[in-house]
């Protein structure tokens, strides 16, 4: 049903997969959502294995993706997923930060959008950013906000890059949440150890065992030492989070789908940053200085296991 000028819906989607029925996933959709522990978990046990949980995550409805455009100069898109196209951090984006570039914003639903799904409106942006033939799509969380000025220093700084070759750019300096190094590894004994014995961590380790989560993302948050004693390091990469620029030619050999939808807002820029980094040579770094707000719009991050399940 749906509520005369809300933006609470979600919109009618074919597959080649028949579809599970509705209720099941409004239901499941409902304690995946929660801010109650307990019913995450009782998400989780309702499946049987890890593909079952994949499964659930291919076929969960995409929110709403509402686009409206800022004209400017065309060579470089903004890509901007917001929840409001009218609120203070959007109207930032468009009057401060990117102000004299073409931007995209992709508006959700109503927040909270009970079915948003980061990277697939993040896709909707590019594939429209697609039709005007950009050299490079800028994809930015809306709540930034303004350290080096003007953009065009940006600008400048990305037309001595040439997009066939270098595929992804960061920013040179970390911000508070982009451009991070993000690493990746196995759990040592100790970890499982800490995990299986303690009441705080054992419903999560339950869960890593249950659905085979053998490898781990993590940020050193702990120290060298600490992470070293918790953690079995593969390698690490830079991860964008909140702010990345991606090349139009990359863009274009994925139609625009750069960022996996499988992924339910959380990982889909570690999984980009990785196929990309697989491949040496493939980003780049520019000097442009950028500043995140932590989480404004989404509220504070909730760790949900299901993000590392797909390898």
């Amino acid at each position: 049903m749906l509520v005369a000028g809300s933006r609470k819906r979600s919109p009618i989607r074919y597959t080649e997969t028949p579809p599970i029925f509705f209720s099941l996933v409004d239901y499941r959709n409902s304690y995946f959502m929660s801010n109650e522990p307990e019913k995450i978990l009782e998400f989780y046990d309702g499946f049987d294995n890890r593909d079952e949980l994949i499964r659930w995550m291919k076929e969960r409805p995409k929110g709403v993706a509402n686009l409206y455009e800022v004209e400017g100069r065309k060579n470089i898109i903004v890509v901007i997923p917001t929840a409001d196209f009218n609120g203070r951090y959007a109207r930032n984006c468009r009057e401060e930060i990117f102000k004299g570039l073409h931007m995209i914003f992709v508006e959700s639903g109503e927040f909270p959008d009970p079915y948003f799904n980061f990277a697939h409106n993040c896709n909707v942006g590019i594939i429209r950013a697609m039709e005007y033939d950009p050299e490079w799509i800028v994809v930015s969380n809306d709540d930034m906000y303004k350290i080096s000025p003007p953009i065009e220093e940006l600008e400048e700084e990305l037309h001595r890059i040439e997009n066939t070759e270098v595929y992804l750019v960061m920013t040179k300096y970390p911000g508070e949440l982009h451009s991070l190094t993000e690493y990746v590894g196995t759990s040592t004994f100790i970890r499982k150890a800490i995990m299986s014995l303690s009441p705080k961590y054992r419903q999560k380790y339950k869960i890593e065992k249950k659905f085979g989560l053998r490898v781990l993302t993590w940020r050193d948050w702990y120290g060298g030492l600490t992470s070293r004693l918790l953690y079995k390091e593969m390698f690490h990469l830079k991860a964008t989070y909140s702010f990345g620029i991606i090349s139009g030619y990359y863009a274009s050999i994925f139609q625009g789908c750069v960022f996996d939808e499988t992924y339910q807002n959380g990982m889909e820029d570690i999984d980009l940053s990785f196929r990309v980094q697989k491949s040496p040579g493939r980003v780049s770094f520019v000097n442009y200085q950028i500043g995140s707000y932590s989480a404004s719009t989404m509220g504070d991050w909730r760790i949900q296991v299901a993000e590392g399940f797909i390898q």
